[in-house]
């Protein structure tokens, strides 16, 4: 068998004066660290946490004689003059040392961008599929199918981008001629691709409504304008794979020409076949759809797409069905961080159940959403509701139109938990939909997640 070629990353990286702003992102920080120092480059991380917070992650990086430090606080120094600045995904619009170092220094990216930027350079060497997918919802089930259709497929693909516990940079040690690239991309990952000006060879876009309002100070055009950079700056060879949805907006919001191929997927060419009882009808068909789009432009046969997809399970936290106990169903939906995809996913749910009684752990912070849909759909469709403590929660109250809503408000995942399970019975429907941010009563949404399937785990 011949031997693959490999990407002859580190020229990228050797000698090259590089700043990393931050060590923090659920130990990504700490693994691209390694990588940086590993290829040779003159690293400073930049860090606003005092150093001895950070005494296990320095540890690690002990051995390396190549990175110096900034603790307590970062300096414009720090951003000066440099080959390469990596950001952090969430950085606020307005930062000074983000528009400091955009004037100062030569690259400023986050570090998925500058994978897909490297392995675009290397595109003369090296035979690399670069795929990115993005939208408000759906955008992680998706990735994940077309994760399983390529290695159903038998090729080889490596992932990236917004997943819990990817690491973006060492990818690059691993992928190799014939592989392909896969990342899920929020707008904030997106802001990466448009100040180097690239785009995926294929992308996907889900769906788009209102999301990060507080970010993006309630601006949709400034929203859409970093989910835009998915499809932006693709070439005529290069293929956008969109949703209805998707299509109506970017008519709304972008006004430029696409070079790229659009292809357009309608879930219902989808047949009865596709229907798998696993999955919520609705929003899974129109994942189902775009990942079928995908497969038949890798030139997968219908029945291979067809048996793929059917095998595909939930990604976690999304509308993800967990096994009954105490003959109740369970419902992991944590994932759902905005009113529109909570009031999707009571929408969907009742249409699955008609006869259910739905009770819902919901609420927290807000990130400058408008509630009253989803109050409106609460009332609709759920029998009692048990609310996080935050801003969220107290808009989501002051939206409703009735008197009688039972409702109760929890300061933690295990009074909620068990409060809603006493209240349950068999054949009802116990649904974790929060429709707003975590912060305030969890660390990130990943606790909030991990903190109610060990809720559901202890459940005898």
């Amino acid at each position: 068998m011949k031997k693959q070629k490999s990407l002859d990353y580190k020229k990228y990286f050797e000698g090259k004066k590089i700043t990393l702003m931050g060590l923090g992102g659920f130990g990504r920080a700490l693994e691209e660290a390694k990588f940086l120092a590993e290829s040779g480059a003159k690293l400073l991380i930049t860090e606003k946490r005092e150093k001895k917070f950070l005494k296990k992650e320095i540890k690690v990086l002990s051995k390396y004689k190549n990175i110096s430090y900034t603790f307590g606080g970062h300096k414009k120094l720090d951003f000066k003059n440099r080959d390469l600045v990596f950001f952090p995904n969430s950085l606020p619009l307005q930062n000074q040392f983000r528009d400091y170092a955009e004037k100062n220094s030569k690259v400023v990216t986050k570090t998925i961008a500058y994978v897909f930027y490297i392995v675009e350079n290397e595109k003369k060497n090296l035979n690399i599929k670069t795929i990115g997918v993005t939208g408000t919802k759906g955008k992680s089930s998706v990735t994940a199918m077309i994760e399983k259709l390529i290695k159903d497929s038998g090729k080889n693909v490596y992932i990236g981008g917004n997943i819990r516990g990817a690491s973006n940079l060492p990818i690059l040690k691993k992928i190799k001629d014939g592989d392909f690239l896969l990342a899920e991309l929020d707008s904030w990952l997106l802001q990466g691709f448009g100040y180097l000006k690239i785009s995926p060879n294929i992308s996907i876009f889900t769906n788009f409504f209102r999301d990060h309002l507080d970010y993006y100070k309630k601006n949709m055009e400034k929203y859409f304008k970093d989910k835009s950079f998915i499809f932006k700056y693709q070439k005529k060879e290069d293929f956008l794979i969109i949703s209805s949805e998707a299509k109506q907006n970017i008519s709304k919001y972008f006004k430029a020409k696409i070079e790229s191929k659009i292809l357009l997927a309608n879930e219902k060419n989808l047949t009865k076949i596709w229907k798998d009882k696993k999955h919520f009808g609705e929003v899974y068909d129109k994942n189902f759809a775009l990942a079928k789009n995908f497969g038949e432009l890798l030139k997968i046969s219908e029945n291979k797409i067809k048996n793929s997809l059917k095998a595909f399970k939930a990604v976690e936290g999304r509308m993800e069905i967990l096994k009954s106990k105490k003959g109740i169903i369970f419902i992991n939906d944590n994932n759902s961080t905005t009113p529109d995809s909570s009031k999707i996913s009571l929408k969907i749910l009742k249409e699955k159940y008609p006869n259910k009684k739905i009770f819902l752990i919901s609420g927290g912070a807000d990130k400058e959403f408008l509630f009253k849909d989803f109050s409106k759909e609460i009332e609709k469709k759920v029998s009692y509701v048990i609310f996080f403590e935050g801003s969220g929660t107290e808009k989501i109250i002051k939206n409703f139109s009735k008197k009688n809503i039972f409702f109760e408000i929890s300061n933690s995942m295990k009074k909620a938990f068990n409060k809603i399970v006493e209240k349950a019975k068999k054949g009802d429907i116990v649904i974790l939909s929060p429709g707003c941010a975590s912060f305030g009563v969890f660390k990130n949404e990943y606790d909030r997640n991990d903190q109610f399937l060990k809720e559901y785990k202890n459940l005898k």
